[in-house]
């Protein structure tokens, strides 16, 4: 066999891929494949039961196998050319040799015929440096020759992975670090097809995208302009959307016999959020800032929603509760906006026959007459806008001109809630 041709060949038809992958995660076949031979080392670094090793070289290989799992090696094959001539690697091994591998399992075959036909490959299994099964060869296999022959060999289809390269080799390969090639007989591309569970999304949701392809890919490699993931390897991906626009996806399926894709222009259509309102009081009534036409509106006491409440204003008359407002355009789009604790239309109870508040309503100075103990002034969102104590005289003034108008409420004795007296602030 002409070294130089092989090389000029590769050289030509560019290099296999180099990403790692496995073939079947539940797979127990691992193979290893080159030209120039050397000493392979590999480490058994995964508890993979009845884990079957097959080799391929042209030259002489010396196989060294080690690791934690070594014990679950339960066959390991060398299979195909030696010429001791042909000495390429440093140090190059004298003859072909397993070590390592547990007592009984290694065998040396030499140059078998393979067991699957490709015309871009040997009739007998020589060496293989290449993933391409559609290309020439040089005289070494196709990788999908390969893997049929140990296929055969071991009885089995279950084909963890296969790592290819040309040169000598070099370092230690981990099993748990799998191969480039995963190229079986009389595989065939898939055809690329894919869907999305909602074509039309209003800003900040996701779409659940889901893998139609037949042919039976085994990677995935999606792109999603505008989407967050940008890209995913996963067969079934959700994507979120942000921002208003159009965007288009493609989708890259891909196995041992080739790949297709699929990419579907504007796909994915995102409509703006409605812009969030600032609710305000204005005494017992509690409003959206945004009122127009063009939205519908609904309101929710407690997380419940309020019969009838689809106004942009709502008269609130219950206790204290919470409010929430969701607010929803023309295209189906929603967003809600909540206010906490809103005591408007607080009842008046307990009784202070003594206690009088004037004027009411109230403008600059609040006058109470009548106290008995501490006091404190909360506003219609239930927070505390003056407190007195004990200390102070039994007829008081409090500044009132500062706070905003709306319904007010002075509480005697607040820990204990005597009694509720309400007035409004104009």
């Amino acid at each position: 066999m002409n070294k130089l041709y092989i090389l000029i060949l590769l050289l030509f038809v560019g290099s296999f891929s180099k990403a790692q992958s496995f073939c079947d995660n539940n797979g127990n076949i691992a193979l290893f494949s080159n030209y120039d031979g050397g000493i392979l080392r590999i480490n058994v670094d995964v508890n993979i039961p009845n884990l079957k090793i097959g080799i391929v070289s042209y030259e002489n290989d010396s196989v060294i196998l080690t690791g934690p799992f070594l014990s679950n090696v339960t066959q390991v094959v060398y299979a195909g050319y030696f010429v001791s001539s042909n000495v390429h690697c440093s140090p190059q091994p004298k003859t072909k040799t397993i070590n390592g591998a547990p007592a009984g399992t290694d065998t040396v075959i030499y140059y078998p015929t393979a067991t699957y036909n490709n015309s871009n490959g040997w009739p007998a299994i020589l060496c293989n440096y290449s993933c391409d099964i559609n290309s020439n060869q040089g005289g070494c296999n196709t990788a999908d020759q390969i893997a049929d022959y140990f296929f055969n060999v071991f009885g089995s289809t279950k084909f963890l992975f296969h790592y290819t390269q040309y040169g000598c080799w070099t370092g230690i390969h981990n099993i748990s670090a799998g191969g480039n090639c995963c190229a079986i007989a009389g595989a065939v591309p898939p055809a690329a097809a894919f869907q999305a569970d909602d074509s039309s999304v209003c800003a900040n949701n996701c779409v659940f995208f889901t893998d139609n392809s037949a042919g039976n890919p085994t990677s995935w490699k999606w792109t999603f302009n505008g989407g967050t993931p940008a890209t995913s390897t996963a067969q079934n991906p959700i994507v979120c959307y942000f921002n208003a626009g159009t965007y288009d996806v493609k989708l890259v399926v891909s196995n041992s016999g080739g790949s297709d894709s699929s990419d579907m222009t504007g796909l994915i259509t995102v409509f703006p959020s409605p812009p969030i309102p600032n609710l305000y009081l204005s005494n017992d009534t509690l409003c959206s800032s945004i009122d127009s036409s063009g939205y519908t509106y609904q309101w929710y006491k407690d997380g419940v929603v309020i019969p009838g409440a689809t106004g942009p204003c709502l008269v609130i008359t219950d206790p204290c509760s919470n409010y929430d407002l969701a607010i929803k355009d023309s295209n189906g789009c929603q967003v809600a906006v909540g206010i906490n604790t809103i005591c408007a239309g607080m009842n008046e109870y307990g009784s202070d026959k003594n206690l009088i508040i004037k004027p009411n309503p109230v403008r600059e100075q609040l006058l109470i007459y009548g106290l008995s103990g501490d006091f404190k002034i909360y506003n219609i969102m239930g927070e505390c806008v003056y407190a007195g104590t004990k200390a102070e005289a039994r007829d008081v003034s409090v500044e009132a001109s500062g706070w905003p108008a709306g319904v007010y409420f002075v509480k005697l004795n607040p820990e204990a809630g005597d009694s509720v007296i309400k007035f409004l602030k104009e």
